[in-house]
């Protein structure tokens, strides 16, 4: 589906790419929240769903889950620090800087972005298949325009320019809301202040701030 999507999508740029994409995510929310005979619609949706199996083994259990997910995690990880080593992954440093220049280069520009957009989606089937069955039940509002959100804030405020960035991200969003308890009313108030430090003082992003003061930090030790 990524791969179909992008072939249209990736035409555009900048703004306009980023609109694209969250409507045809909520156009997907309108079309499996009407097809009721397949996904159940938006209530009750998809429930009772079955724990995941592996080799006739049924992880019913929340550490087994968070064993499998772990591991998914980390196979992940490994694949997407090989692709950003490989030539796939020179070819989008060059097209992040530039897209003109990557293209007087030689570099194919649509080729290489339906590439990385198709990767992409096919990680998020992955961690979608996963949630499934984690939760046991979810419906098609569980896929919001909201969640498309917090997914690109949990990018914006790890790093985009390394993967540990996402981990941080997604670990600093997903603890914060639990944090903030008792501050509900002014919870995106905090979300748009912490966005804009990081903006501001860490242009890369919070995890690349970590990654490099952890490489000066080691290095200082070796010196000393």
């Amino acid at each position: 589906m990524g791969w179909l999507v992008a072939q249209r999508l990736l035409k555009l740029t900048n703004n306009y790419l980023a609109m694209a994409t969250l409507a045809f995510g909520s156009i997907c929310v309108i079309l499996f929240g009407q097809a009721r005979s397949i996904t159940g619609g938006l209530d009750p949706g998809m429930i009772g769903v079955p724990p995941f199996t592996l080799f006739g083994y049924a992880m019913r259990t929340p550490g087994a889950m968070f064993g499998l997910c772990a591991t998914v995690l980390v196979v992940a990880l490994f694949l997407t620090i090989n692709l950003i080593h490989s030539r796939i992954g020179r070819s989008l440093r060059a097209l992040r800087s530039s897209e003109v220049a990557a293209d007087g280069l030689g570099i194919e520009v649509v080729r290489y972005k339906v590439i990385i957009f198709a990767i992409a989606a096919g990680m998020t089937g992955v961690a979608g298949a996963l949630f499934a069955h984690v939760q046991q039940s979810f419906n098609a509002t569980t896929f919001s325009v909201g969640l498309s959100l917090e997914l690109l804030l949990m990018v914006v405020i790890g790093s985009v320019f390394t993967p540990w960035g996402a981990i941080v991200g997604a670990l600093f969003i997903t603890v914060l809301p639990h944090m903030l308890e008792g501050f509900e009313h002014f919870k995106l108030l905090i979300y748009g202040v912490m966005m804009a430090i990081v903006m501001v003082f860490l242009p890369d992003g919070l995890g690349k701030g970590i990654v490099d003061a952890a490489s000066h930090a080691l290095q200082r030790m070796r010196r000393s």
